[in-house]
């Protein structure tokens, strides 16, 4: 399959390549990718300022997708499924963070597109339990930014405690700071 790959530590260092299609476990999927976006982790990765980059590595993680094969321990998925996909793929478990709910924020997690391969290519793989069920109304196109739009909203309206009336200032011309632009949270 192709990919791009970030091959090494460095500013640069991106290659399209050809990738054996990922091999999958017994509690993982196999999702052929339709779309995925293009995130400031992934220019900071290409620019070599986000530290945690385990290179060679697929870069994306905005992504939406089919299933395509299913591993031995799944059995709330089929094949033909449309979904999209959490983060925080490998986690600890043991945290408090993990214990809590709160796995994305684990200090040793790794996702797709830094820790382990992500969704710039053909197919990735992904744990069961991160899966979302795309709705029939929603396109490929538009399910690919579930993601940031989660990333927004937690931070909107759990972390920050956004109220009708509050003034905010977003900054970015990623997803994430173009999604918050027309909030309207009387509605």
């Amino acid at each position: 399959m192709k990919a791009l790959v970030k091959t090494q530590k460095g500013k640069g260092f991106l290659e399209i390549k050809e990738m054996p299609i990922p091999e999958i476990n017994q509690n993982e999927v196999l999702i052929k990718v339709y779309y995925t976006g293009i995130c400031g982790t992934d220019i900071h990765i290409f620019t070599d300022q986000f530290p945690l980059y385990s290179p060679p590595v697929i870069l994306g993680h905005e992504f939406s997708g089919e299933i395509v094969k299913l591993g031995k321990k799944v059995t709330s998925w089929k094949a033909g499924d449309r979904v999209v996909a959490e983060c925080q793929s490998l986690v600890c478990g043991k945290c408090r963070f993990c214990r809590t709910g709160h796995p994305e924020a684990c200090l040793f997690k790794r996702s797709p597109g830094w820790g382990i391969n992500g969704s710039f290519a053909d197919y990735i793989k992904m744990p069961d339990w991160l899966l979302h069920k795309i709705p029939d109304n929603v396109s490929y196109k538009e399910a690919a930014l579930t993601e940031p739009a989660a990333v927004s909203s937690q931070a909107l309206y759990s972390r920050a405690k956004v109220s009708a009336g509050d003034f905010v200032v977003v900054l970015g011309t990623g997803p994430i700071g173009i999604w918050n632009v027309p909030v309207n949270i009387d509605t």
